[in-house]
């Protein structure tokens, strides 16, 4: 009889003095929805609540997507780093996902409208294989944003809504961002999330 033994480095604490409350846990792993203001040039609380939402979901095994633009992802890896995470090591294991959104953008909507059999190639089927994998996962989108700045409303809602319907197959949390003051955002935007959380 044969006995194996395997050795895990351990992950840090998520009550890191430099980490913010999970925003997932306002959402009761629901779908909600982040408004930010590029009043900053940093974007600093936008980069530091995703690294906040990546983290906490890192440090309790669960599976992190993000699909976002290349330089909130390059920020959000190098926050993460700060607080002990390996990004790297993390993407091999498969446990980390980033996704660049603006490819997302264009091959989920190659001709203007939203390509059904592209969003359960890119987004639905990957989401199923890591719940399958991991013992729960979560997601995080801009894709949407990058829609609704160019006025193409449609997509950016019924994206939202696929998102939701693919939540009622897989138990996970979503959020998502928008560049947009929380008082100018449309009713629709409102009505397709079960939570609003502000970036400040």
């Amino acid at each position: 009889r044969s006995r194996f033994t395997v050795t895990l480095p351990a992950l840090p604490a998520t009550r890191h003095p430099l980490l913010r409350p999970d925003p997932a846990g306002r959402s009761d792993r629901g779908h909600s929805v982040v408004f930010w203001s590029d009043e900053e040039s940093d974007n600093a609380p936008l980069v530091e609540m995703l690294t906040s939402y990546a983290a906490h979901g890192l440090t309790r095994g669960e599976a992190v997507v993000l699909a976002a633009i290349p330089d909130h992802l390059e920020r959000v890896a190098t926050a993460l780093r700060g607080l002990g995470l390996d990004p790297t090591a993390l993407t091999a294991s498969g446990q980390y996902v980033t996704l660049d959104a603006h490819a997302l953008d264009h091959a989920l909507a190659p001709d203007g409208r939203l390509d059904p059999d592209a969003f359960q190639h890119l987004i639905a089927e990957p989401m199923r294989q890591l719940s399958t994998q991991w013992a729960s996962l979560r997601f995080y989108g801009e894709v949407v944003d990058l829609y609704w700045r160019r006025g193409d409303d449609h997509l950016a809602l019924e994206l939202e809504a696929r998102a939701t319907a693919l939540r009622m197959q897989i138990d996970f949390p979503i959020m998502c961002a928008y560049e947009l003051a929380p008082g100018s955002a449309q009713d629709a935007l409102h009505h397709c999330h079960d939570s609003v959380v502000i970036a400040a």
